[in-house]
């Protein structure tokens, strides 16, 4: 953690609910907004400051490496129930405010399924049934199917997606993508 002067500061701001402003460093320039925010998260191990972008009225991940500046105004703000519940089930940089839940089922084969009994890839991992032949269902509850691909894609072709049909499209588009930019 490099910037530890701008954690404190968040910290201060998010123990006192006070609105700050943010200079944010993205790929093109910096920006400059207004903020609640509402907590640091560590998460895919980046630090992330999450909360409500103010000037744009929508909730935003700010990696904090990324945060410049952070100036204090004399503002405070009430949190909102519903940004509060959200990030209680944040599991993933990818998660949608706003967006409903979805169910995603996968099999996981038999061969890989210790991994899974062992590890909880994300937070909501349940595994649900285990199938004659040793594999296991394994459900996760996602607001944004993007949440859940990195995971998919990394135990191909040991994992079948049961549901929802639209992963399976998304993941096909994205891999598509990937094996064009390859030398082949």
């Amino acid at each position: 953690m490099q910037n530890k002067e701008v954690l404190k500061q968040l910290e201060h701001a998010i123990r006192f609910t006070k609105e700050i402003k943010i200079v944010y460093q993205s790929e093109r320039s910096n920006s400059r907004r207004n903020f609640h925010p509402y907590k640091v998260l560590f998460v895919n191990e980046n630090f992330y400051l999450v909360g409500e972008n103010v000037t744009k009225h929508h909730f935003e991940f700010l990696r904090i490496s990324l945060i410049l500046e952070v100036i204090h105004t004399k503002k405070s703000f009430h949190q909102h129930t519903d940004i509060t519940e959200f990030i209680k089930s944040i599991q993933t940089p990818w998660a949608s405010f706003g967006k409903e839940m979805v169910c995603v089922k996968l099999r996981v084969d038999k061969s890989i399924r210790r991994f899974f009994i062992l590890k909880k890839y994300l937070s909501s991992q349940e595994v649900v049934k285990t199938f004659e032949n040793g594999d296991i269902e394994v459900h996760y509850w996602v607001s944004n199917l993007r949440e859940i691909e990195e995971l998919v894609i990394k135990w191909l072709p040991k994992i079948t997606i049961i549901s929802p049909k639209g992963l399976s499209k998304m993941l096909k588009r994205s891999l598509g993508e990937k094996l064009k930019h390859l030398n082949l």
